[in-house]
């Protein structure tokens, strides 16, 4: 007995039959364009506004971390000033405040590349397939995966030292990031998993169907 597809039946070399066209159109673990682009731009636009400061304004740092720094002290005089009393940042804090603003910038111009939010195509139509295809993009998944893990790591160190209004916004791109990955796909090509369940829930795609049947047979 032989496994090999028979070339003279119908059935083979009908196109009509093939499943390969079918599944190719599958887009049950593609993530829908819309939810992707979305959550990206929103992480950028985040991560921008944490960079401007940071780079432009180092100094701002003085006023949140305040209490922090005034509590430190400066380390050229030997006394520990009160806690109303701030200190300037020094030559190395100014630094390091560069170095993340530009980590949050490179973070952000990464996200919107390799999500394919801004496609450096020549085409509109390439850009077009950039934006809607895993194959044209696949580190999407990926950059979003780790763009949601640093938000959830900024969320909790910023929460730790009573910086609120840094944390909401981090964990709630987390979660909207966490959201696009495990939910925002596209859903099957006739769209019954977006519908169809199990016990204990309704199958409501089979349902469906069952009254259709149901409904056609009395019709004859």
């Amino acid at each position: 007995m032989s496994l090999t597809p028979d070339a003279s039946n119908p059935a083979v070399t009908d196109p009509n039959k093939r499943i390969g066209d079918v599944l190719a159109k599958d887009h049950s673990d593609v993530i829908r364009p819309g939810a992707h682009a979305a959550w990206s731009l929103a992480a950028a636009g985040w991560l921008t506004i944490m960079a401007v400061p940071l780079l432009l304004f180092p100094r701002v740092l003085s006023l949140i971390f305040g209490t922090l720094l005034a509590e430190m002290g400066d380390p050229e005089t030997h006394e520990k000033p009160g806690a109303d009393v701030l200190r300037t940042l020094n030559i190395l804090e100014r630094s390091l405040a560069g170095l993340a603003g530009l980590s949050c910038f490179a973070l952000a111009a990464l996200l919107l590349v390799q999500s394919g939010t801004i496609p450096f195509t020549g085409s509109l139509t390439d850009s077009r397939d950039l934006a809607s295809s895993p194959a044209a993009a696949p580190y999407r998944s990926p950059s979003i995966w780790i763009a949601a893990a640093f938000f959830g790591g900024l969320a909790y160190t910023t929460y730790n030292i009573g910086l609120v209004f840094l944390a909401a916004p981090s964990v709630g791109l987390c979660a909207w990031g966490l959201w696009v990955l495990f939910f925002g796909h596209e859903g099957r090509v006739n769209q019954a998993s977006a519908k169809a369940s199990s016990f204990p829930f309704t199958n409501v795609a089979a349902e469906e169907k069952k009254a259709e049947t149901k409904q056609a047979r009395k019709e004859q």
